[in-house]
């Protein structure tokens, strides 16, 4: 993550810590790269290739069924990897949560590419991918 958008307009993050690798699950990766081939611009986007108003998508979220807004996608992602484990330091790392001197130490995580991999994998999504559809593994 390198840029971010405010605004409808592209810029750097607001802080340091958002500047990271997001390392994905392969199953997901795979799905994104079939989504984007041939494409040019956003991942998500307007039929303009714009990025969409943040308002726009929080309703479209909304009519999916959710009850809460975008913070609910890192609250469930750092359930999904605390659930299976995964080292504390790779957590913060992904999340980009503030780091402190134990961080400063471990940043070698992050040019550790197979070891993050590892358990990215490890990890999954917690749900899977069928048909072009999401369907959910977790029973609560």
């Amino acid at each position: 993550m390198r840029r971010s958008i405010w605004g409808g307009r592209e810029q750097q993050p607001k802080t340091e810590n958002a500047l990271r690798v997001i390392d994905i699950p392969e199953q997901l990766a795979k799905l994104l790269r079939e989504h984007v081939a041939g494409l040019t611009g956003y991942l998500f986007s307007t039929r303009k290739r714009n990025p969409p108003p943040q308002r726009a998508t929080l309703r479209a979220l909304h009519a999916a069924g959710a009850t809460s807004g975008f913070h609910s996608f890192r609250r469930y992602r750092a359930a999904v990897l605390r659930k299976a484990r995964v080292p504390e330091d790779l957590i913060g790392l992904w999340l980009g949560h503030a780091r402190n001197l134990t961080d400063r130490y471990a940043m070698q995580l992050t040019d550790d590419l197979a070891f993050r991999s590892e358990w990215c994998e490890r990890a999954g999504l917690e749900f899977q991918l069928v048909n072009n559809g999401i369907q959910n593994v977790v029973s609560y």
